[in-house]
């Protein structure tokens, strides 16, 4: 062999053994070039037998609130609001037989968790809130208050579970194509729409195996097959409006207060977290930060308050950052219009009612002219008196030609 052609061979197997050395590099190249998956967030779920307290005392505290929702102090006490939502979620009836031998419903109330029957408990109800009370305890003078709130919350929370679900299951769809949705966006309608075989590809883990069915029949209302229900839902919609989504979503006044004292590093007002909470948050292609906007009369109630809070304390600047006036706040709303304060609804019980806060008033300084006022007692008696003696002459009127009907009749009957 020459020394031309050892060369050339020489060449060509260096030339190979480099092409066996990139390839690897080639391939780590395109690892490192793929797409990172998006990550999905798992579902809450509710605590395992052996996870459970072993004693009374090791549960978590809770105290009653004073309308709706229990507080709590400590560190790593788990919300009772994302339990419950567990809880209902792992109880799940699915379809149901109210009635021996009647038709098969689809569980979507907490009425239909307390009728239905639930494997080891009386009802599913039963067994959603046996689950609560073996993690969580609240003194004996409180129980009582304690089991009317949880009771309150579970059917509040139950329509909220399916609710939230579509959300869920359109977001992990579209998360494990590799698009991002959040939930504003979902609510606005900015995702597309989904199939039932789309849903159903996202079946979560309380729902898989014997309760497809009954999910099937969950998502066929959410697409639109079951017209009574779309009925319905397109009625509500119409009466939620086009303001967008809550500030607070559906966190309690006392609970989105302390989160947002600890946000902002200092404590806030009732009446500035209420501020706070009827706020539209902005969407997601508006600008930010995008001008103030309230839901429904929510800056007219607030101008209100702050009006006669002036009055009554001219020296403060901003009434919102100050504890809540009782009497502002009557006079702001003209009482209590439905039972509740224009501001504040589900958070302020005033110990005087409207007519005893105004008696103390100094006489004149609060104006009654937008009101109709009372005729005095004389003046009644004689429009009552006219309309009497009106009435009862035609009254006498009526009998006179009645009788005359009558002579009338007689006489043709004898004849």
């Amino acid at each position: 062999m020459d020394e031309d052609t050892r060369e050339e061979e020489e060449e060509e197997t260096r030339e190979e053994e480099e092409t066996e050395e990139e390839e690897p590099r080639d391939e780590e190249a395109s690892t490192e070039m793929a797409p990172k998956k998006l990550w999905i967030r798992g579902e809450a779920q509710v605590p395992d037998e052996s996870k459970e307290p072993a004693t009374e005392d090791d549960k978590w505290l809770l105290v009653p609130g004073k309308i709706d929702n229990f507080t709590y102090t400590g560190k790593n006490i788990r919300v009772p609001g994302s339990l419950i939502g567990a809880a209902i979620r792992k109880y799940w009836p699915g379809i149901y037989t109210p009635v021996l031998g009647g038709e098969s419903k689809l569980a979507y109330s907490w009425e239909d968790y307390e009728i239905a029957p639930y494997p080891g408990f009386t009802s599913a109800a039963d067994a959603v809130i046996k689950k609560f009370w073996r993690n969580y305890r609240v003194a004996t003078e409180h129980k009582e208050r304690a089991d009317v709130i949880l009771r309150a919350m579970c059917r509040k929370l139950t329509r909220q579970q399916w609710y939230n679900q579509r959300i869920t299951c359109i977001g992990h769809f579209y998360t494990e194509q590799g698009v991002r949705y959040t939930k504003p966006e979902i609510v606005q309608g900015l995702a597309p729409p989904m199939k039932i075989e789309d849903f159903m590809s996202v079946v979560p883990h309380w729902a898989d195996n014997n309760k497809r069915a009954a999910f099937m029949e969950l998502v066929r209302n959410w697409v639109g097959e079951n017209p009574d229900f779309k009925a319905v839902s397109d009625r509500n919609k119409v009466n939620r409006g086009h303001q967008g989504t809550h500030t607070a979503g559906s966190s309690s006044t006392d609970r989105y207060r302390d989160r947002l004292g600890k946000k902002l590093g200092r404590q806030l007002g009732e009446m500035e977290a209420w501020e706070h909470m009827k706020l539209v948050t902005p969407g997601p292609n508006e600008p930010r930060p995008a001008p103030a906007t309230y839901f429904g009369k929510a800056k007219e109630n607030k101008e209100k308050y702050c009006e006669e809070y002036a009055k009554l304390h001219p020296e403060v600047e901003d009434p919102m950052t100050e504890p809540v006036d009782e009497v502002a706040m009557m006079l702001a709303g003209s009482g209590q219009p439905h039972g509740r304060p224009a501001c504040l609804a589900g958070g302020f019980k005033p110990e005087r009612n409207f007519t005893q806060i105004k008696a103390t008033l100094p006489s004149g300084s609060y104006g009654t002219s937008s009101r109709t006022t009372c005729r005095s007692r004389a003046e009644v008696d004689a429009h009552l008196e006219e309309a009497y003696a009106a009435a009862y002459e035609e009254y006498l009127e009526k009998v006179q030609e009645h009788d005359l009907v009558k002579d009338a009749y007689f006489q043709w009957s004898s004849n």
